[in-house]
Order: C-alpha cells, then structure tokens, then sequence
C-alpha cells in the first residue's frame, strides 16, 4: 500500500467513525506530513484522491472541508 493510500485509509475512518464531522476543516498538509513523517506531495496526493472519491471538497486553497 503507498504512503498516499495509508494517509487516505485514516482520513477516511475519522470520517466514517464521524470523528470529523461535515463541514469540519481536516487537519494542515503540515501536520499530517508531521504525523505521517512523509512530504507535502505524498500528502496532497491523498486530498486529492479523496476529493475525486467525492470524500472530501476544496473549499480554498488553504481550507479543506469535508463535504458529502
């Protein structure tokens, strides 16, 4: 499983355990690089993969809320 998938697995369980609730703004790309100790690339590449599964929506560029 790549880096991108692991991060993607646990955003989605706080979604679905509704520890983060709609609406809700996720964690900075700085803090899951430092929770996960991978690079910003990795970790954007796990919003992105989120918000085409329709999981999470870009709000602006500096905000992403969870939204379904």
């Amino acid at each position: 499983m790549t880096l991108y998938h692991k991060i993607a697995e646990f955003i989605m369980e706080k979604i679905k355990t509704e520890e983060w609730k709609k609406g809700q703004l996720i964690p900075s790309e700085k803090e899951f690089c430092e929770q996960f100790q991978v690079s910003r690339p990795t970790v954007r590449a796990a919003i992105a993969y989120l918000a085409n599964q329709g999981y999470l929506v870009y709000r602006n560029l500096r905000n992403r809320r969870r939204d379904c």
